[in-house]
């Protein structure tokens, strides 16, 4: 399997989605919000959690089941 296709499975899934751009991280259909601040956002799903790392960061929309994030993003990490 291809790096892309494996990130792809991971990310873009029918159970949630989590779209990366420079400046922007939008997660659909997470679980919880584990931690945030500033550096850190730990965002849990059924079967994982992931940490993302950075600076500056600022909640701009946050729904039920949605989340826009603004910020510097240094990492993302997916934990199993």
């Amino acid at each position: 399997m291809k790096v892309y296709d494996r990130l792809k499975s991971c990310f873009i899934n029918k159970d949630y989605c989590i779209s990366l751009s420079n400046n922007y991280i939008y997660i659909i259909n997470y679980k919880e919000i584990l931690e945030i601040d500033d550096k850190k956002i730990i965002v849990s799903f059924d079967n994982f959690s992931i940490v993302i790392t950075g600076y500056n960061f600022k909640i701009k929309r946050k729904l039920n089941i949605e989340i826009e994030i603004s910020g510097q993003f240094s990492k993302v990490e997916i934990i199993k």
